[in-house]
């Protein structure tokens, strides 16, 4: 079996095709390089397109590419994050009366287009597609006035908001207070911008749209999901990082172990959002018994799934001599581990994690080695691969608080340096990359209990660096991290 994935985000738009407007979003890439870590720990073949990259031409390009080389069996996950919008019907088909679009880069793609593409896979291919975007209910189907204002949305998620800041912590696990005020953004084309588009440039659009052949549902021969963000009526909305049906997803993928199929994640996305977001489960082309009930992205066909259980659940390939990949900080502490292999490998990084998730590992992973009376000495404790857009080491902008940064948000800092073994260096660099962090117990001391951080480096460049946790009672463990 065969796995392939496209994933598209966009945080912005070309202002010469939208009449000025340029579209700008925060969370469309984050969203799409999120969802593609998850897919390439599958190991599904997987691409992104990312805003300026994301034209119509190239996406639909990348779809008739996987629709030529996928056979019966394989799946195709496709993921869009971005703005959506509604055209007024531009032939008569809908019976909304409007065409819903994905909103590209240079231009919106109907969705019309989109099932004309869909229609190009075999019999026997599996198509996932997630449509984090406003009015994505049936984007890729034959299909209402209900457009929302920014600030109608940011009061309907109000209530939303703490728990997504709560999921949001610093280091020390106090709440962070650097987001409280940010407003959520909808993820949907202007009401006034949309009509000037199609007053503009309504030409195009009806060349566009006769130029699709027209092809019914009936016509796809593949078995297709379609996990919507919210109906063809409402709107979504971003906040904190990632779009608010992203985030229930990707959260659902860290807390269940893999194990959430395609009805639960729209089950419990629906509990999690406010009443004007309600999350979509669609079906068309060939029914496929038991697609529905599948662990999200599972490669293995339903009917073979049956017969090879451990093959549908998703889990991540585990590297020879590595423990097995386990997630939620309530999972992390290390099993007391057999003298002659001292070593635990965690993976963590299977999609975008915010600064809070990193530190409560690592806090848990310290707090089990402290407990842990065997051995003094130097002694690995575990590693972890965090797979991460952007990580730097800083003195926190001038500050005297050394500071340890992913993501541009504080990991570790140095409420006190009294560790004199450590020598501080301050400076700024940003690097991308896959980040591994090695934590060992150097010395231990009577008393457990983790200090201050402090972050250390012989240079500004790649390479390792190293942090030191100072325990009450003496005992001192170092953080070593490796930019590959």
């Amino acid at each position: 079996m065969t796995g392939t994935a496209l994933h598209i985000g966009l945080n912005g738009v070309d202002p010469d095709a939208y009449e000025g407007w340029d579209g700008a979003l925060d969370a469309g890439e984050p969203d799409a390089l999120a969802l593609e870590r998850i897919t390439r720990k599958l190991r599904y073949d997987t691409r992104t397109l990312l805003t300026r990259q994301a034209t119509a031409k190239a996406v639909l390009g990348e779809i008739s590419r996987a629709a030529t080389a996928l056979r019966d069996g394989d799946i195709f996950v496709l993921t869009y994050a971005g703005h959506g919008g509604q055209l007024a019907d531009l032939d008569g088909d809908e019976p909304d009366h409007r065409d819903e679009t994905w909103v590209l880069y240079d231009r919106q793609l109907l969705d019309d287009e989109l099932r004309v593409a869909l229609s190009g896979f075999p019999a026997g291919v599996r198509v996932v597609v997630v449509s984090d975007s406003c009015h994505s209910g049936t984007v890729i189907r034959d299909s209402a006035d209900a457009l929302m204002s920014q600030h109608s949305i940011a009061a309907a998620f109000a209530e939303a908001a703490p728990r997504a800041r709560g999921r949001a912590r610093s280091g020390a696990g106090s709440a962070r207070t650097v987001a409280e005020t940010e407003t959520p953004k909808v993820r949907q084309i202007p009401s006034d911008v949309q009509r000037r588009v199609q007053a503009e440039q309504g030409t195009r659009y009806r060349a566009i749209r006769r130029s699709v052949p027209r092809t019914a549902d009936s016509a796809i021969d593949a078995s297709v999901l379609l996990l919507a963000a919210c109906m063809d009526n409402q709107t979504a909305a971003e906040q904190f990082g990632h779009g608010l049906f992203t985030a229930t997803l990707l959260e659902q993928w860290d807390g269940r172990r893999f194990a959430a199929s395609y009805q639960e994640v729209i089950s419990t996305a629906r509990t999690q959002l406010p009443p004007l977001q309600s999350p979509n489960l669609l079906t068309l082309g060939r029914a496929r018994p038991g697609f529905e009930q599948q662990t999200l992205f599972a490669l293995v066909p339903p009917t073979d799934a049956a017969s090879n259980p451990g093959q549908q659940t998703g889990t991540l390939p585990v590297p020879p001599g590595k423990a097995t990949p386990v997630t939620g900080s309530d999972q992390l502490a290390p099993p007391p581990a057999a003298k002659t292999a001292p070593h635990l490998s965690v993976t963590v990084g299977v999609t975008l994690r915010p600064a809070d998730r990193v530190s409560e590992l690592l806090l848990d992973l310290l707090a089990a080695a402290v407990e842990n009376p065997e051995s003094s000495g130097p002694r690995d404790l575990a590693t972890l691969h965090l797979d991460t857009l952007s990580c730097e080491v800083s003195d926190d902008l001038g500050g005297d608080e050394p500071c340890l940064t992913f993501n541009g948000e504080k990991v570790w800092s140095a409420s006190g340096m009294n560790n004199g073994d450590a020598r501080v260096v301050g400076f700024r660099r940003a690097f991308s990359g896959s980040v591994t962090v090695e934590l060992q117990d150097e010395e231990r001391g009577a008393d457990g209990g983790i200090g201050a951080c402090v972050i250390s480096s012989e240079e500004a460049g790649l390479g390792t660096r190293t942090a030191f946790f100072s325990g009450s009672g003496g005992a001192r463990y170092s953080l070593t991290y490796t930019v590959e």
